[in-house]
């Protein structure tokens, strides 16, 4: 233990600092992507920052060991600094002013921060279209410059390097792969070994490319079945008054013909969608967090566009007034009022969200899967026993207990999927293995699974165990 912190606390709390950090660039980014007056920018940042912050699945992501709220620190920081910036708008049209195109060097500490972030979690290759589009965008409305102008091979040989050196941190999983160093990826299963990874060049792609874990793919139709699973999330996560904040926020950037945050956002949402209707992964909910994260950034442009009283004016008195009058003072306190009023209000939708969700995210008292172990281990199952569960979250525990508590080092863990292979298609597969590569290791569920009875021989041991026997006499007549 680090300072007195087990390592458990340690990775849940940098999971909350990375969320936190996250959270404050928000802020300093929409403060940055908004035009107009100091005071409503921070107003409608805060919103922004609370809104995504009260978000439950990033905010229950932020509480535990995962690489969720490290993957949104990554994309706030390389949005941040693209460099988009809001300038107060030109004249009297009220459309902001452009800003030059971003130069070469300009590009080496956003491809820095993708070439790390690529290292964490791949999901960060669908911010990169939008971002090559915004890129070529921005050099085309320059002055005088071409859609593919580059600045000098040099200029362009560093960015090359900023988003290609951080990937050679890849190459620290061969060097960690040994059975010394992870030897979760080495099982004893009877006198063999269950090898979860090779050092071998086709291990490292799978591993490196995540097909080592990835479930496959939905057909086009169980894709489009996903779109009502994914509507019911979005009003979930953001209500209905959300909802109306995210189109307005998407109507007032076209307004505002703010094509490089379109281009950014709304092209990164939809591949990102996309994604999410085909992926067939059981938590698919969490890769929606990139999702919610455009949708606060949108709905603080509502925010902001319906606090500005822009589209008041041409509701006011004073719009049909001769060009010589003077200004209405009542409009004027009217646009002052919603400035300020307006974001105020507004931030009883993120306090909402908090009130909703909090006893559904609240982790202080998640315990249970120390004290299922706890429970497990008091059961005294074999010292060699293989523990076998139909959910690899109850099983990875076991890992943390061996390698880090020096607990159970002789026993083995299996679940259904632990590799790539037939004979861990299911949880009948898996035990079946079990039994017969175990070589006579006693082989036990870490808790009932009715309907098991019908394909083996079960016996009840100390609670929650249950022995495996064999197979069933029915199945060893087949």
């Amino acid at each position: 233990a680090l300072l007195g912190v087990n390592p458990a606390t340690a990775l849940n709390a940098l999971s909350a600092v990375c969320a936190a950090v996250a959270v404050a660039l928000l802020y300093r980014l929409m403060c940055a992507w908004l035009p107009g007056g100091l005071s409503l920018r921070r107003l409608t940042a805060i919103f922004t920052a609370l809104l995504f912050a009260a978000n439950p699945t990033f905010w229950n992501q932020s509480l535990i060991a995962e690489v969720y709220a490290l993957h949104i620190l990554f994309v706030v920081a390389i949005l941040l600094n693209l460099g988009i910036r809001a300038q107060e708008p030109a004249g009297r049209d009220g459309q902001v002013a452009t800003r030059p195109a971003p130069s070469l060097p300009s590009a080496i500490v956003p491809a820095l921060l993708i070439g790390l972030s690529l290292t964490h979690h791949l999901m960060t290759l669908w911010l990169l279209p939008g971002i090559v589009l915004y890129w070529l965008w921005a050099q085309y409305r320059a002055p005088g410059a071409t859609v593919l102008k580059l600045h000098g091979a040099k200029e362009a040989i560093m960015v090359l390097l900023a988003l290609g050196l951080p990937l050679l941190l890849y190459f620290y999983i061969p060097l960690r792969s040994g059975p010394a160093a992870s030897p979760w990826y080495h099982q004893p299963l009877g006198d063999q070994v269950l090898t979860l990874y090779y050092n071998d060049w086709p291990s490292f792609l799978r591993f490196m490319s995540g097909r080592s874990i990835s479930v496959g793919f939905r057909s086009v139709a169980d894709a489009a079945a996903q779109v009502g699973f994914a509507m019911t999330q979005w009003r979930l996560h953001f209500t209905w008054l959300g909802l109306l904040l995210m189109g307005i926020g998407l109507y007032s950037l076209f307004a505002q013909r703010r094509w490089s945050i379109l281009t950014l956002t709304l092209v990164y949402a939809l591949i990102q969608q996309l994604f999410n209707l085909f992926y067939a992964i059981e938590d698919i909910y969490v890769y929606y967090i990139p999702l919610y994260l455009m949708g606060a950034i949108w709905a603080g442009f509502g925010v902001h566009w319906l606090a500005s009283a822009s589209w008041l004016q041409k509701f006011s008195p004073s719009s049909a007034a001769p060009a010589s009058s003077a200004p209405a003072p009542k409009s004027a306190n009217t646009k002052a009022a919603a400035n300020i009023f307006l974001p105020l209000v507004l931030l009883l939708l993120p306090f909402y969200l908090v009130r909703s969700y909090l006893p559904q995210v609240d982790q202080s008292e998640a315990v249970g899967a120390r004290v299922r172990w706890e429970e497990i281990l008091a059961a005294a199952p074999p010292a060699n026993a293989i523990l076998i569960s139909n959910d690899r979250n109850e099983i990875v525990p076991l890992f943390y207990l061996q390698n880090v508590e020096g607990r159970a080092g002789g026993m083995a863990g299996l679940f259904p999927l632990i590799a790539p292979e037939a004979r861990f298609a299911d949880v009948g597969a898996t035990i079946e293995t079990a039994l017969t590569a175990g070589a006579g290791r006693p082989v036990y569920l870490i808790k009932p699974m009715p309907g098991l009875e019908a394909r083996f021989e079960l016996a009840p041991g100390a609670a929650p165990l249950v022995e495996v026997t064999g197979l069933a006499a029915a199945t060893d007549a087949l």
